[in-house]
């Protein structure tokens, strides 16, 4: 599938995920939603909502009102002098240009992909964390030998995730789909698995996937997925979701492909938001091997049997 398809040294490429868009029926709904899942909720004039993290102004989402659930586009970021030559790839791959999304910021270049999601290519600089806590095992349980080993409950913190880890979006075509985002975006193809989902990874460094594709017969949301320091809070998260009415989800497990601990709470409308511990990095020169799966590696290493709608696409 993969084969050589340019020489990669000559592609431009994104560095990060800068955030994305979704359409919901419901912004008072999602506004509880996304508080209990510890993100700060923004309301911004003219009917929308912003998702920052980290105790930071930093915009990882917006929230637009609609008629049902569905993506209503994904920004990525490059560096300016990278620019031109990504919106040149762009068209060459098969992009077409587009308008923005009404309400969502206007700048940079818009288009849509070849099975029709609206993109933003922005420009500015790296402001994801290099390396967090990957590879610690539990920050929380880091106390002194002679102490007790675990926290009490009335110790313990709300779980409130740092960053937008990733996105899982169901396309159809999906080979095709992610040869896209190479040859325009420069982006990295990093794991996929018996022609059912695919990883990618930024060439400048950052996890093991940034962008998820899973195959279906139809463009579709399927998650945003939110980094936490460590396995305790990804725990945590699991109940601090059900102790606030959002019961329904799964976990808490560890992947196979990108190695996180995972807790993923199902949202108001059927889709799903990941709360995501120590998952792979993959640095800036790394010459990465992609590894082609089998579907019995596609999901976890251990964990409870996964919802059997977890890989339905429910817009179609």
């Amino acid at each position: 599938m993969h084969e050589e398809m340019s020489n990669m040294g000559e592609l431009a490429g994104i560095h990060s995920i800068d955030h994305f868009g979704l359409v919901v029926p419901d912004l008072r709904v999602a506004t509880e939603f996304f508080w209990a899942f510890g993100l700060d909720v923004v309301e911004i004039p003219g009917s929308n909502l912003e998702l920052r993290a980290g105790g930071t102004q930093r915009c990882w989402a917006r929230i637009f009102p609609g008629w049902s659930r569905t993506l209503a586009y994904i920004a990525f970021r490059c560096f300016p002098e990278d620019f031109e030559r990504i919106c040149a790839q762009i068209v060459r791959a098969g992009g077409t240009p587009a308008t923005p999304f009404p309400e969502a910021p206007p700048d940079g270049y818009w288009f849509r992909d070849i099975v029709g999601n609206l993109v933003q290519l922005r420009q500015g600089p790296i402001d994801v964390p290099v390396k967090l806590n990957r590879g610690v095992v539990s920050t929380a349980l880091q106390r002194d030998a002679v102490a007790r080993n675990v926290l009490i409950r009335s110790e313990i913190r709300e779980v409130q995730p740092l960053r937008l880890s990733h996105v899982m979006l169901f396309v159809p075509r999906m080979e095709a789909v992610m040869a896209f985002y190479v040859q325009g975006l420069g982006m990295r193809i990093t794991d996929s698995a018996d022609g059912l989902v695919g990883y990618m990874h930024a060439m400048h460094g950052s996890d093991h996937h940034i962008v998820a594709f899973a195959a279906s017969s139809a463009t579709g949301w399927h998650h945003s997925s939110w980094e936490v320091p460590d396995m305790d809070d990804v725990g945590s998260g699991a109940t601090q979701m059900r102790a606030a009415g959002f019961r329904d989800g799964w976990g808490v497990g560890r992947h196979i492909l990108g190695s996180n601990y995972f807790y993923y709470a199902r949202d108001p409308w059927g889709s799903f938001c990941e709360y995501a511990a120590h998952i792979d990095y993959i640095p800036a020169g790394v010459d990465w091997k992609e590894r082609t799966h089998g579907r019995d590696e596609i999901l976890y290493i251990w964990g409870p049997d996964s919802p059997s709608d977890f890989t339905v696409n429910s817009e179609v």
